[in-house]
């Protein structure tokens, strides 16, 4: 996504909140009157209908908001009527039920909008750990080229190279799908993990069994492969994905 709709998101999010705590403040001080309610219920519905239309206008799915405003509508429809026949009680309640379907539609879309930036965020961290992993993959590579370690061991090293590789590319395929697919990238990336740490595991017991060859560069290969070990890398992916998954169980109406 780029940086001027995350920004638009934002800002829609920012809006979202505002307006539902004026409009749940204006619903304690004005719902006395009847009249004065109703109006209040009336402009909580235009303005959530302005919040979902800029919702869509932003490519986010904003049909759970109108249908709610819809309800609502229909509600309110019903206070009037119960005010026209002066039923106070029933079209007070009947208001207060309106209003409770308007400021969810706008806290559906202001939760949704949540959702969205955080995904565009966790994509992006996403994205930068699968190329930092990619550099490392290259990093060892080259090391491996540099030693004398044998064929055989080097073409063991490289096929969980290519496989690990191999997860990375599934891992930006479903990241950059028309749907990004978090949960998949993440299991692909756990793959890639696993792959790479493997190729260090033969790589250093190899560089062990072979004393001529236990150093690269000059310097010992405990040493040289340290650096490429990424346990905070993970810690980071597993942060990246806790908001997502906190997103995930999804938004609880306060009446439906």
């Amino acid at each position: 996504m780029p940086k001027t709709k995350t920004i638009g998101l934002v800002l829609v999010a920012i809006l979202a909140t505002a307006a539902v705590g004026n409009l749940v403040y204006a619903q304690s001080s004005g719902a006395s009157k009847i009249p004065d309610y109703i109006t209040i219920a009336e402009k909580t519905r235009d303005q959530a209908r302005e919040l979902a239309g800029l919702a869509a206008s932003k490519g986010v799915n904003a049909t759970r908001a109108y249908a709610l405003i819809e309800k609502g509508s229909a509600v309110l429809e019903e206070a009037k009527s119960h005010f026209a026949r002066n039923e106070t009680v029933k079209a007070v309640s009947k208001t207060h039920v309106a209003m409770e379907y308007f400021t969810n539609a706008i806290r559906v879309i202001d939760h949704t909008f949540v959702q969205e930036i955080r995904k565009e965020e966790t994509i992006r961290g996403l994205m930068n750990l699968i190329t930092r992993l990619e550099s490392r993959i290259q990093t060892i590579r080259d090391e491996l080229a540099r030693s004398n370690v044998s064929q055989a061991v080097k073409d063991e090293v490289n096929k969980h190279l290519d496989e690990a590789q191999r997860h990375l590319n599934l891992a930006k395929a479903a990241l950059t799908a028309a749907e990004p697919d978090i949960d998949t990238a993440a299991k692909e990336i756990r793959g890639a993990n696993q792959e790479i740490q493997q190729a260090i595991k033969t790589f250093r017991e190899a560089l062990g069994k072979r004393p001529a060859a236990a150093s690269l560069r000059g310097r010992p290969s405990k040493d040289n492969l340290r650096g490429l070990e990424f346990d905070n890398e993970f810690k980071e992916l597993d942060s990246l994905l806790k908001n997502v998954r906190k997103d995930s169980k999804g938004f609880r109406e306060r009446h439906d």
